[in-house]
């Protein structure tokens, strides 16, 4: 290296001890420090050039003064002969010498006073300097007795032919600066190469995934650093989620790991300040340990992600284990680096909507154009309008954008959109989901069900909608609605129709306390006997002018609702009291009185009615129609009127019948109740053919021909059933006792028609009778005529008569109709009902009546029983008309086992004389 080289290093190293270290971005100052360097050499060359020319003779007459100008250079000076001996030694600092010479110096020749390794290479240069008579540089390095490499400069410069200078100076602290600028200058071109680098990639990079990759290995290789990662705060803003996690020396990527915001408060506000977390050792800073608690990181730079003031996420450069001084040149980088992931970030999010975006424009054009969901856009007026909507609408799109929404639509429809202000209102707008009818423009009327929402459309925030034709779906909801509510037949209310009317009365009666209403059952008499002898086809011309005649003879205000079978209930709203009730209620029984003509019949029937009045003391709809069944069951009692109204005497004696029946379960349980006998006779042969059971209660010393008879309310009760068990266990028992002694007497037993309601209930009573081969063909079930319209009841008679069990009828007094329909059952015996019996003396017409009716059974295959027969007279009577057979206290009262078992071989010829 040359000596101008040498004073320009040492120039430029003068300069840069006064000034800290420059970044590659601010070289102008190290420019100016370049020039200044070589102006300064300049100087210093020529004033050493011009001592050198002095000649020998003058250096020596002034080498007082020489002395005194090598003493003030602050290197060694060496002079040597043409034999490279050591002439001159001078050594001003003491310091360079000990390292480089072994020995004494002066009269000794250079390779015995220097190291061997040095020597050879710094003599070659002299000799070179020598020859060419030119200066030169010679640079080596040599190790102290420390181990410490320190560096030096030897400036060759020929004097004479035959003397030889050389300077040799320490340059270790300067070496050390040139590399210190050499490093920072070289860092400082890394970093701006891979920020350059991750720019040029932001503008051409659309896969973000890559990105983070590429990033995360620059920024490591830049700062030399293990590992760096990419958090980003989760939609929800409750954690860290990590989208990147770098290290460098595995070239493991790893992802998915998360930190809950909410334990990593003061790490998160210190983010939240928008400045990078330095930290040189984490154990100094506590809001480093919330996040690094493994110990795997010794120290790190957090650099914040943002976007408009808002933290999107954190980039994290880790050293591993140490702690580690970060300089501020690295400071900035990792901050510029986190800045260009928030430029990236933004971009790609803004990009994958812009392309969402537009797919999806392009999605709806292609869908809004072939499907056949109509699709319409409006503000206050329509602004689009696919085909599929042209055709439901029939308007064409350029005719619908000159329509308001609110005159196709209507108001109610239209003020449920109204105009969008912003795309933070219409954020806050769900979809909604509204029905409406609309004139079409072919003046037909449809139904839309409609899907709205607000969205961009054409840039402007505007409400979008799909549009569907439910005309037909209103159709068939309207039409089970109806159903729902409307009896199928009559198309009046049904029972649901009724309850909610009912629930609406009462309501109004809660508010007012004079407000009354009257709830009316309806009971067309003999319904059954004419559909069943003459058909359901005329059945249901029968009741559908039944209901024709009750809802023409009442207010427009009151209700007719049919609930089933032949029963009719009437809802007559605010009546005054029960003259009105009365007066109502002839009217509807004279039109239902009038004969009904269906071809080729003419028919004549009745109603019977029970009215429950109601006012504000009522609660329930359930209470009101109990009261008024039970009332209309009390005027099937009556034989004029056909008419009751509800009151509390009929309560008190509901409640009364209710406790008998409680009472009645009690007695079953307490062994209350024993059975009793009363035989029914054969006319002809004045033998008993049959015992009817009867109930004796002693507690209450009560007899009836059945539980049932303990009860005056129409309806079965849960009691009855196992109360009729117990009578069929206990006659099973006694046929069974009676057969060890005597072929026993058949025996009849009425049972509630509950028992027969169910397969499970049937099948009890059918294992009672099995239980016993002695009951087998002894005992016959009676049943009365009221109950034989159940359909359950007529396959239960089969399947009795099937292991050898009769069914007997009680009750008849109806005629044709009940005869026609009982021919068809598996019944052989019938019997009359008491008041044929009860007036069969009292005229000719009584008389008459009875032996129409005893014939007209007969005709059918039928035998007859008279039942109550009391005296000597009706029984005469009874048997000139052919009666077969008959009961009654005439004959006896009922009696006791012990007297019925003597009287099966008993004859009654002495009380049939």
């Amino acid at each position: 290296m040359s000596e101008y080289h040498q004073l320009l290093k040492r120039q430029i190293g003068k300069h840069l001890t006064d000034t800290t270290a420059q970044t590659s971005g601010d070289l102008e100052p190290f420019f100016s420090a370049v020039s200044k360097a070589y102006h300064e050499f300049d100087e210093d060359r020529n004033l050493l050039e011009r001592s050198l020319e002095i000649n020998s003779a003058e250096l020596l007459e002034k080498n007082t003064e020489l002395r005194a100008m090598f003493a003030a250079i602050p290197e060694v000076l060496i002079l040597l002969d043409e034999n490279d001996k050591i002439i001159s030694f001078q050594d001003n600092e003491h310091q360079a010498a000990h390292f480089i010479f072994a020995v004494e110096k002066v009269g000794k020749y250079l390779r015995d006073v220097m190291q061997s390794e040095i020597y050879k290479d710094l003599l070659a240069t002299v000799k070179t300097s020598r020859t060419k008579n030119a200066k030169t540089t010679f640079e080596f390095s040599q190790n102290t007795s420390q181990n410490d490499q320190r560096h030096y400069e030897s400036r060759i410069i020929p004097i004479t032919q035959s003397v030889t200078m050389l300077l040799i100076r320490d340059i270790t602290d300067r070496k050390q600066k040139d590399l210190d600028i050499l490093t920072s200058v070289r860092r400082l071109e890394l970093q701006n190469e891979v920020l350059l680098e991750l720019n040029t990639r932001t503008e051409s990079h659309n896969d973000l995934e890559a990105f983070y990759k590429t990033l995360a290995a620059s920024v490591a290789k830049a700062l030399n650093v293990q590992e760096v990662s990419l958090w980003f705060v989760d939609e929800k803003e409750k954690c860290f989620q990590c989208a990147l996690h770098y290290n460098a020396r595995t070239k493991i990527i790893k992802k998915g790991s998360t930190l809950e915001l909410k334990n990593i408060q003061n790490y998160t506000a210190a983010l939240h300040s928008g400045r990078a977390m330095v930290v040189e050792n984490i154990y100094d800073d506590p809001r480093a340990i919330e996040i690094e608690k493994d110990g795997t990181v010794g120290a790190f730079i957090h650099a914040p992600i943002r976007a408009s003031s808002k933290l999107l996420g954190v980039l994290r450069i880790e050293q591993s284990e140490v702690k580690r001084k970060w300089r501020p040149d690295e400071q900035q980088f990792a901050a510029s680096a986190a800045d260009l992931t928030s430029l990236v970030y933004e971009r790609w999010q803004r990009e994958a909507t812009q392309l969402a975006l537009q797919e999806s424009e392009e999605r709806f054009k292609v869908l809004a154009e072939t499907t056949e969901v109509a699709i319409f856009a409006m503000r206050e007026k329509f602004v689009y309008a696919n085909p599929a909507m042209e055709r439901l609408i029939g308007y064409t799109e350029e005719e619908l954008r000159a329509l308001s929404v609110k005159i196709l639509f209507g108001e109610v429809f239209a003020s449920n959109f109204p105009r969008l202000s912003s795309v933070k209102n219409s954020a806050k707008s769900k979809i909604q989901k509204l029905e409406v009818e609309v004139a079409t423009g072919k003046g037909e009327s449809v139904w839309l069900h409609t899907n709205v929402a607000p969205a961009m459309f054409d840039g402007q925030l505007t409400w979008l909608a799909s549009a569907f034709d439910i005309t037909e779906q209103k159709s068939t909801e309207a039409r089970l609605r109806y159903q729902a509510y409307h009896d199928r037949l009559t198309g009046l209310p049904n029972r649901a129709k009724l309850m909610e009317s009912i629930s609406r009365c009462l309501e109004k009666a809660s508010r007012d306390k004079y407000y009354r209403f009257a709830i009316c059952f309806a009971d067309i008499d003999r319904f059954k006997s004419i559909n069943d002898s003459l058909g359901h086809l005329v059945g249901d011309q029968l009741l559908l002018e039944v209901a024709r005649r009750l809802t023409s003879n009442i207010s427009p205000l009151d209700l007719v609702a049919r609930i089933g079978g032949d029963e009719f209930i009437l809802l007559i709203d605010n009546i005054t009291n029960e003259d009105d009730i009365h007066a109502l209620v002839k009217s509807l029984q004279t039109a239902i009185s009038k004969p009904i003509a269906i071809s080729p019949h003419e028919l004549v029937t009745s109603a019977t009615f029970g009215v429950a009045i109601v006012d504000h003391n009522y609660e329930h709809a359930e209470s009101i129609l109990r009261d008024a069944d039970l009332a209309m069951y009390q005027a099937k009692t009556q034989e004029s009127s056909r008419l009751c109204i509800f009151d509390t005497d009929m309560r008190n004696l509901l409640q009364q019948q209710i406790e008998t029946e409680n009472d009645l379960r009690n007695a079953i349980h307490n062994n209350e109740l024993r059975l009793a006998y009363q035989p029914i006779v054969d006319f002809k042969t004045g033998k008993t053919v049959f015992f009817e059971a009867y109930v004796k209660w002693r507690r209450k010393k009560l007899i009836a021909p059945t539980v049932e008879g303990f009860t005056q309310r129409p309806e079965d009760t849960g009691a009855l059933i196992p109360a009729g068990e117990w009578m069929l266990r206990t006659i099973v028992q006694q046929l069974t006792d009676w057969s060890l002694m005597h072929e026993p007497t058949p025996i009849s037993v009425n049972l509630s028609a509950r028992q027969f309601e169910t397969a499970s209930l049937l099948e009890r009573v059918i294992n009672i009778l099995q239980s016993s081969p002695a009951a087998k063909n002894k005992i016959c079930i009676e049943v009365k005529e009221s109950f034989l319209d159940s359909n359950t009841l007529h396959a239960s008679m089969d399947r009795l008569k099937s292991i050898g069990c009769d069914v007997l009828v009680e009750g008849f007094a109806n005629g044709l109709a009940d005869c026609a329909s009982l021919n068809a059952l598996p019944i052989k015996i019938i019997k009359l009902h008491p008041n044929i019996t009860n007036t069969i003396d009292q005229g000719d017409a009584y008389q008459a009546f009875a032996k129409a009716s005893i014939d007209l059974l007969h005709s059918f295959g039928f035998k007859v029983v008279a039942q109550g027969i009391q005296t000597r007279r009706q029984l005469k009577t009874l048997i000139a008309l052919g009666c077969d057979f008959g009961q009654g206290e005439y004959f006896s009262e009922p009696i006791g086992q012990e007297v019925a078992f003597t009287q099966m071989a008993h004859t009654w010829d002495e009380v049939l004389l």
